[in-house]
């Protein structure tokens, strides 16, 4: 019952992007270093930027990034409450690949899906683990970002296109 051999990725597209989105270079650092698994990378710079998708179907997940300069989500899914997701954990000194769960084992049908940056500025020293937190003393800037990487989605069912919402 839970195997996932129906799931696709799909490419996130710019009439999926609400607000100011950047599409990162291939010659960015992060889209060199993910590329073999994220071709494209899109950053959220600000908050209220959103990426905004329907799809019919069980299961919505986005393929990103967590990292130091990463931002909390507002994860919505239908006219459910949001829920919240931060981009950052203990072990972020560094960026690594993640999966922001959006829908899990919903009810079959049609979904509307808005993940948003929220304005909320997160205490990121706190976040880190202890053993972690002289890195941050060392390098405050390196977390003061307030962003959101994004890859691609990952689904059981299909995305539906942006005319048909």
């Amino acid at each position: 019952a839970d195997n996932w051999e129906q799931a696709k990725q799909v490419a996130i597209t710019p009439a999926m992007l609400q607000g100011d989105w950047e599409k990162l270079p291939a010659d960015h650092t992060l889209s060199k270093r993910f590329r073999r698994n994220m071709p494209v990378l899109y950053r959220a710079k600000d908050p209220g930027d959103s990426l905004v998708f329907d799809f019919k179907g069980t299961t919505a997940a986005v393929f990103d990034l967590l990292g130091p300069d990463g931002g909390q989500l507002l994860v919505r899914l239908d006219d459910l409450k949001p829920v919240v997701r931060n981009r950052i954990d203990g072990y972020c000194t560094y960026h690594r690949m993640a999966k922001t769960p959006v829908a899990t084992e919903a009810k079959a049908g049609r979904h509307r899906v808005r993940i948003t940056l929220a304005p909320t500025k997160l205490d990121k020293r706190a976040i880190l683990f202890e053993r972690n937190r002289a890195r941050f003393d060392q390098s405050p800037a390196k977390y003061s970002g307030h962003t959101w990487y994004a890859g691609s989605l990952l689904v059981i069912g299909d995305v539906l296109p942006a005319d048909d919402r």
